[in-house]
């Protein structure tokens, strides 16, 4: 039986780590960790321990003990108002039953106990919450404590912001398309018929002249190709959101899919010289999914490799994992690139994240990438994770199911 001491002391800690993780991600873990340590060793201070109750009691976020047996065993008051109801109503029950994305949290974290999980869930008045879950282990079993919070004002901002770059880039495609359009006809013109005639004069001025107005045209064509691409990718991620792509379902070799990306990719790594190994497994079972969204993801790890690397070069593998109770193909982008820091591995999948100073360095790409590579693995009924080091080069891995009974229907 926990001591209430040990579970103020240590949810006050946590509470303070998972809320810090709610907004500086792996920054908060040594407080989650502290948080344990701490809690136990305050059981014999009163003093300290009515100072840690009331910090829960005035959290402005909501806090929940989940028992062995799922069940609520504490709950503060800020948890009671996001359910709209008391304590009375909530303590010895289980959660309520609009929150069932809560159970799967909760599962994973008796999986993972070592582990910080995050995940939204459904409030009362259609309402949309979020929850960090961290184990509290005991001798018996693995209690759970969830912070949450109430993002529905996010969640409504987030999608007018949406709305309003699919309406931008919608209003910014048909003029990029006639400039680029335009652009290839006047260079083409110009070449065939207007510059060949005036190359024949032997004046330097006009020849200079020439030699500019070649390299602005291409300079035009280049730019307006380069907006129009970043304007298709804005309009790609903002359909992916709102569920209007059309996913087609079939059976893919994902061997074909890598060889098909990896040859769109190609020109990257020879224009810098880097080397490209590749470790396909010829035996792997075919899996469920749409083919070109799946070319899509191997190429965006493709040329993100390719952007971060300097030297080295980048190996590809894919292979069977049957780790799990249901095997999955497993793919893995290794690159011996700058690396990333592990405060960053999750803010990396966010929407237009750049690694480092965006104000001091120059930003390499848009940011939308892995956005996009997550919403298809996702959307697969997969995984997509990192594995990297500041300096060490980066891991991209990719766990898809192989058969379609995984697959979430978009």
């Amino acid at each position: 039986m926990l001591q209430p001491r040990t579970v103020i002391a240590s949810f006050t800690l946590l509470a303070l780590g998972a809320a810090l993780l709610l907004w500086a991600r792996d920054s908060a873990l040594p407080w989650v960790v502290l948080g344990l340590l701490l809690g136990l060793g305050l059981q014999s201070r009163p003093s300290q321990s009515n100072s840690a109750s009331a910090i829960l009691e005035h959290l402005g976020a909501g806090m929940l003990l989940i028992n062995g047996c799922n069940r609520i065993e504490w709950v503060n008051p800020m948890g009671c108002r996001l359910w709209r109801t008391s304590s009375d109503c909530l303590l010895g029950q289980p959660l309520p039953s609009s929150a069932i994305e809560l159970d799967s949290l909760i599962e994973s974290v008796r999986k993972q106990p070592h582990t910080i999980h995050i995940g939204e869930f459904a409030l009362p008045e259609n309402r949309i919450g979020r929850a960090v879950a961290t184990a509290l282990p005991t001798k018996s079993v693995i209690s759970v404590i969830l912070l949450i919070e109430d993002i529905s004002v996010s969640k409504a901002m987030d999608r007018l912001k949406t709305d309003f770059m699919t309406s931008v880039s919608h209003e910014l495609r048909t003029p990029l398309t006639s400039v680029l359009g335009f652009t290839k006809v006047v260079r083409k013109k110009l070449e065939e018929t207007l510059l060949p005639k005036l190359t024949d004069d032997n004046d330097p001025k006009s020849r200079k002249t020439i030699g500019q107005v070649r390299e602005n045209l291409l300079v035009v064509q280049q730019e307006s190709q380069r907006l129009t691409e970043i304007v298709n990718t804005v309009l790609d991620l903002m359909n992916l959101e709102s569920g209007q792509v059309v996913w087609r379902q079939e059976q893919v070799a994902i061997t074909e899919v890598l060889t098909a990306a990896l040859a769109e990719a190609q020109s990257l790594f020879a224009a810098k010289e880097l080397s490209i190994t590749l470790d396909l497994d010829p035996s792997l079972p075919k899996i469920t999914g749409d083919p070109i969204r799946l070319q899509q993801l191997c190429w965006h790890l493709l040329t993100n490799a390719a952007k971060f690397t300097e030297q080295g070069g980048l190996t590809c593998t894919a292979s069977l994992n049957r780790d799990s109770q249901h095997p999955k193909v497993l793919l893995q982008f290794r690159d011996t690139g700058i690396g990333i820091a592990a405060s960053e591995h999750s803010v990396i999948f966010e929407k237009f994240r750049q690694l480092g100073d965006v104000l001091t360095n120059k930003p390499k790409g848009l940011g939308l990438g892995l956005p996009i590579s997550l919403a298809i693995v996702k959307h697969h009924g997969g995984e997509l994770w990192v594995d990297s080091d500041l300096g060490e080069g980066s891991t991209f891995f990719v766990s898809l199911p192989i058969t379609g009974s995984e697959l979430v229907q978009g």
